[in-house]
């Protein structure tokens, strides 16, 4: 997956000698499409995801799906990251073995089916994120799982709203889910 650079190998005066950019390792983050999250899911630097599943990713994991967002928002087609400069631009080191901070981080956004690999050097990543499964809600602290709990009563009630201005109007209005600010 991830190839390991010694940065404490000596150089010209006991430096250490980089490598140059060209033969570092790189991947390809590519947008993960999907079409029922994509609708009701949230933007990666939402408030939502920030509060709610900030304490269930990880802020390492939080902090790399929110630069994949803006990286993927300059190039929606997909972009080629250099992954020891990705890496410590995170504060997540320069060491790039398997057990390495960004590798381990990459892993858990893998594990939490937020980004998957398609092939060698090619992650592709959620741009949003679904909303919280009952069994993360629950491992909240008692004040967040109040907090979740009052934020889908408000999201029910916008809802109710939003359909029988719909039978009034006979038009359909825009949901909440995917919205980058989305309020608490």
């Amino acid at each position: 997956m991830l190839v390991q650079h010694d940065p404490t190998t000596p150089g010209p005066r006991g430096a250490p000698e980089l490598e140059p950019v060209a033969t570092r390792p790189f991947i390809r983050v590519e947008p993960w499409r999907d079409p029922v999250i994509d609708q009701v899911g949230y933007d990666p630097r939402s408030a939502y995801v920030e509060t709610f599943w900030l304490p269930v990713l990880g802020p390492s994991s939080v902090w790399l799906l929110r630069h994949f967002a803006y990286r993927l928002e300059q190039s929606p087609g997909g972009v080629e990251l250099d992954v020891e400069d990705t890496a410590r631009s995170l504060g997540l080191g320069e060491r790039l073995g398997p057990n390495a901070p960004f590798a381990r981080t990459i892993t858990r956004c893998v594990d939490f089916d937020m980004a998957e690999w398609r092939a060698p050097q090619v992650l592709a990543v959620r741009l949003s994120l679904p909303p919280l499964a009952r069994r993360h809600i629950r491992r909240l602290p008692e004040s967040l799982q109040a907090r979740y709990e009052r934020a889908q009563i408000g999201t029910r009630h916008e809802r109710a709203q939003v359909g029988s201005q719909e039978d009034d109007q006979g038009e359909e209005l825009p949901g909440d889910g995917a919205r980058a600010g989305a309020d608490l």
